[in-house]
């Protein structure tokens, strides 16, 4: 029975050596270079078509009072400073649904489920600091009340 494997290897060597794979024939196309033209100074105003051009906007920031949740350990601000009394709405902009964590001196709070594109609003009645964090996202943003 070992004869019979030693052959068959044997023979699988042989076939395989003696197999030959064509490789395709390889097409060259010669490249040309494009000329390059002079580049025309656009207007800035488009005055050219009567039409003026629309700057880029910059994604809305966060106020003051707000804070957005924009991924996995990623807000807009990072640290919040607001009055005692006063509240921060948090947006979810993140693709994720999540419970926001207020932790303070008095303990954890846990919010109800936040889904993408909602907000919370929490107020804060007790001067001091807090750590808030998207239990889906991850660290999270330092809350400083006076």
């Amino acid at each position: 029975m070992k004869l019979f494997y030693a052959i068959v290897l044997v023979l699988m060597v042989l076939v395989s050596a003696c197999a030959t794979v064509e490789q395709p024939p390889v097409v060259t196309t010669p490249t040309v270079e494009p000329e390059v033209q002079p580049e025309a100074e656009a207007p800035e105003t488009g005055a050219a078509v009567g039409v003026p051009v629309e700057e880029e906007k910059a994604p809305e920031a966060a106020t003051g009072n707000e804070v957005k949740i924009l991924g996995v350990g990623q807000y807009d601000p990072e640290e919040v400073t607001i009055n005692a009394g006063g509240s921060i709405t948090f947006f979810n902009e993140g693709k994720l649904k999540s419970v926001i964590a207020i932790k303070g001196t008095s303990g954890i709070i846990n919010t109800p489920v936040v889904k993408p594109g909602d907000k919370y609003e929490q107020e804060f009645a007790q001067a001091g600091e807090y750590d808030v964090w998207a239990v889906a996202y991850g660290m999270g943003v330092k809350v400083t009340v006076k």
